[in-house]
């Protein structure tokens, strides 16, 4: 929300542009900082509010994700990843309000990641199944399985996670529980 101009804020502009000099640096210095911290909040609660989104289509891709447990040749649907990648890796010192759960967000994230790649590994193998050659038939089984359990929660997702495994829709549960009371102030 952008803070409103007062009449105050144009009589010191007005004042600084008579004065000049050093006075007017001072002034343009002060409104500068004020709009970069406001940009800064609004960029953080935006962020934030993409990353909730994220984490609810997530949830919502899990259910749909386990349902194709029983199709012989599953279509699955890659998790979204770009709030969460912005608010963990690349900016992530520029969100004071995300700090406490950055730990947490990371290991979603590389959950999110390593699932994705083996929905796209899987796709790899749904294309050579007619291929001459390639028995790939098992081995797309057994990743759809897989994938299906993880998405389900009845299988973990295994390498990453504070006890080296995630069981992925109840991780994305108390990471959203977590963000949700950031949206809300």
């Amino acid at each position: 929300m952008l803070d409103p101009i007062t009449s105050s804020d144009v009589i010191a502009w007005l004042v600084a542009i008579i004065a000049g000099g050093l006075a007017g640096s001072a002034l343009s210095i002060a409104f500068q900082k004020s709009t970069a911290r406001r940009l800064m909040r609004e960029k953080e609660a935006s962020l934030i509010s993409a990353l909730r989104g994220e984490l609810e289509r997530g949830r919502l891709l899990c259910q749909y994700n386990a349902k194709l447990q029983s199709e012989q040749v599953a279509t699955f649907i890659s998790f979204p990843t770009i709030a969460a990648i912005r608010a963990t890796f690349e900016e992530r010192h520029s969100f004071p309000k995300l700090a406490p759960f950055i730990k947490n967000l990371e290991y979603y994230t590389l959950a999110i990641l390593q699932l994705n790649q083996m929905i796209e590994h899987y796709t790899l193998l749904t294309t050579l199944g007619g291929a001459p050659g390639y028995h790939v038939s098992d081995p797309r089984d057994d990743l759809r399985n897989q994938i299906c359990s993880i998405c389900d929660g009845t299988g973990d997702l295994k390498g990453t996670g504070p006890e080296n495994f995630i069981r992925l829709p109840t991780y994305i549960e108390l990471v959203s529980s977590k963000i949700a009371p950031l949206t809300e102030t």
